[in-house]
């Protein structure tokens, strides 16, 4: 399925040190595990299996493993491909121990958690924090190699604010402040830099008699695309390009009649709440931005729009405006609501999470614009297009779709929220929650559906159980795919929950889990492009089940990058119930991709599936409701307000 606009000999070098040697032995130390739990008490000691002796490589059990001597461990010469997560435990321990000997303690960090070992090595201090590089030993399964992934990363102070500057040092920002256009290259750099301070000094690596050497660059992996996304307009035409595809044939599906805008807003703001409704009108801006009419078919007049001034965005002028909309007599409405909330302020955080909720409740679609945004004309003009969309797409209008690789696919998108307090130092979960956002392959919304809700974890699942189960039996008429877009963070006991239901339901469909990640450890440079982007839509396999996907990138008969692409997105099939080809598993990731250009809320919103974007944005949002001490929502009765 690679597509013919990229080079057969495409290839993108992952952010991985491979080590030089492909197997190696090290010593280990082990004990049969047995009823007794004393040998826990020692740090460091883990149950892994590994062959009864070298000569019976093919006989297995589990042992305590230690890598260093204990009293009644016995010796036990350890190959790299006996047990993977020991020889990562083990490259962990000698970079540390190199660490130790080599370099002074304000260089670098140890982290050593249960699920993850790295070491940070900072490059550079600031009274903002530290720009960083994080480098966690790791098996790469499809390159059969044992090495490092490296990563640059800010660890900002926790009592620095989040400024412009630090921006600026996350590589966010460039050094005029604007967006970073040469974000990939200048990651690539702090890894350079990295390789000139520290490699060297770090490697090679001793181990008993040998060493462990390192290769000096980056591990570089055949890389292949997917298909372009194509986005479907109105009358059924088509486009590869959201913008130009909407202002040339219109909207997908227009609304049903002209709806009323109420424009919410403080006195002092009533010049620049007038600025963005000439500019939503298509009267400031109609090179970039034609109007609401002409672009999707309704519009912005003195009919039409209707301000309501406010004191302040209380709880009770909130209210006060919910009540003049709905007495106002009209079926379709949608608040607009210019207000000064900055999201590190405390304090107008938690009003813009309780007007939220006041309009949530009253099911009037509402969409906040920042003072900020209105404030420089330069912000405006480039934000109105993406205003009117939301604007659009929130009273019920559908902009586009995509067109689909799968059909009769039903893809659930699953969010979930833990409540916790903390009890005596440790953390206590004190309710569960479980959301589901149904669409079509094609990223059209269907509807929300609550999974579970209880204080108690196995009441939880069960309901978990049960309403994917309504799910799959409500909509077997229409589909006969269906997907789960899980995050990564879901617990494994939900996990084999979902699985469970999928295992005992009508094997006559396809049933696959794919838990989608965006905020992973893993980046790739293409080097044949001189900003180092992958193309849109390129991907890696990482290992027989595990992939990393570009959602965004360069398009490749215009090389020229208009702005500051994504990272990568790890995508790992969980669970599936037949045998998945090759083709099968870049058929469900065309699917994924797809649905990161249904993403409603902006025209350049695309690195990640709606069907995860969505469900985790009403997690974000039921969070914030149950921090704040408001009343649940009613999800399965309200519109799509989170969009």
């Amino acid at each position: 399925m690679t597509s013919a606009y990229v080079p057969e000999s495409y290839s993108v070098s992952l952010n991985f040190f491979s080590i030089a040697e492909d197997r190696f032995e090290f010593r280990v130390y082990r004990k049969i595990t047995g009823d007794s739990q004393e040998t826990r008490k020692f740090d460091g000691i883990k149950k892994h299996s590994l062959p009864l002796s070298l000569d019976a490589l093919e006989e297995r059990r589990n042992y305590w493993i230690s890598l260093i001597p204990h009293n009644g461990f016995d010796i036990f010469q350890c190959a790299s491909y006996f047990n993977n997560y020991i020889t990562i435990d083990y490259l962990y321990y000698l970079l540390v121990k190199k660490c130790r000997l080599c370099l002074d303690a304000e260089e670098y960090i140890e982290k050593d958690s249960f699920f993850s070992k790295k070491v940070i090595f900072i490059l550079r201090k600031h009274s903002q924090g530290n720009e960083a590089i994080t480098f966690k030993p790791y098996y790469l399964k499809s390159a059969r190699k044992f090495g490092f992934l490296a990563d640059f990363k800010f660890l900002k102070n926790s009592k620095a604010d989040f400024s412009k500057e630090v921006q600026k040092l996350s590589l966010s920002l460039d050094r005029f402040g604007r967006e970073n256009k040469n974000f990939y290259f200048d990651k690539y750099s702090k890894i350079d830099e990295f390789k000139e301070i520290f490699l060297s000094k770090i490697f090679p690596l001793a181990s008993g008699d040998d060493t462990i050497n390192i290769v000096n660059s980056l591990l570089k992996l055949p890389a292949k695309t997917l298909k372009r996304k194509t986005y479907v307009f109105g009358r059924g035409n088509t486009s590869n390009s959201q913008y130009a595809g909407i202002r040339r044939f219109g909207p997908f599906e227009k609304l049903v009649q002209n709806p009323k805008v109420f424009f919410v807003f403080r006195q002092q703001d009533r010049l620049i709440s007038l600025d963005l409704y000439e500019a939503l009108k298509g009267a400031k801006y109609s090179t970039l931005f034609p109007g609401t009419e002409k672009m999707f078919g309704f519009p912005l007049t003195k009919r039409t729009v209707t301000g309501i001034p406010v004191e302040n965005f209380s709880d009770q002028e909130m209210e006060r405006v919910r009540d003049e909309i709905l007495s106002s007599g009209e079926s379709l409405v949608a608040a607009l609501i210019i207000a000064p909330w900055d999201s590190e302020d405390n304090e107008k955080r938690k009003e813009y999470y309780h007007s939220k909720h006041i309009f949530a409740t009253a099911r009037i679609p509402s969409q906040v614009v920042r003072v900020f945004t209105l404030e420089k004309d330069s912000r405006l003009k480039w934000s109105t297009s993406n205003i009117a969309l939301q604007c659009f797409s929130k009273l019920g209008g559908k902009p586009w779709k995509v067109k689909p690789q799968n059909k009769k696919c039903l893809i659930i998108g699953v969010g979930q929220s833990h409540y916790r307090k903390y009890v005596k130092g440790k953390t206590i979960i004190t309710k569960y929650y479980a959301y589901s956002v149904l669409s079509d392959s094609s990223g059209l919304f269907k509807e929300l559906r609550v999974l579970g809700e209880s204080a108690d974890n196995s009441d939880y699942l069960t309901q978990l159980k049960a309403n994917v189960r309504a799910i799959i039996e409500d909509h077997s008429d229409e589909f006969d795919h269906y997907v789960i877009h899980a995050p990564y963070k879901l617990r494994r006991d939900e996990l084999d929950s979902l699985s469970e239901v999928f295992k005992t339901s009508n094997q006559d469909n396809n049933f696959v889990v794919l838990k989608i990640n965006p905020d992973n450890h893993f980046f790739g440079y293409c080097f044949a492009n001189n900003s180092l982007v992958p193309f849109e839509s390129s991907y890696l396999c990482i290992s027989n089940t595990e992939y990393i996907v570009w959602f965004e990138g360069l398009d490749p008969e215009n090389t020229k990058v208009s702005r500051r692409y994504a990272a990568p997105v790890h995508i790992e099939f969980s669970y599936w119930n037949r045998e998945l080809s090759y083709q099968d598993k870049v058929s469900y990731l065309q699917d994924a991709v797809n649905l990161s250009g249904a993403n409603w809320r902006g025209f350049n919103a695309k690195n990640s599936p709606v069907s995860m974007y969505y469900a985790q944005l009403i997690a974000r949002f039921t969070n914030k409701f149950n921090e704040f001490d408001l009343p649940q929502v009613d999800l399965e009765t309200i519109k799509p307000w989170f969009l």
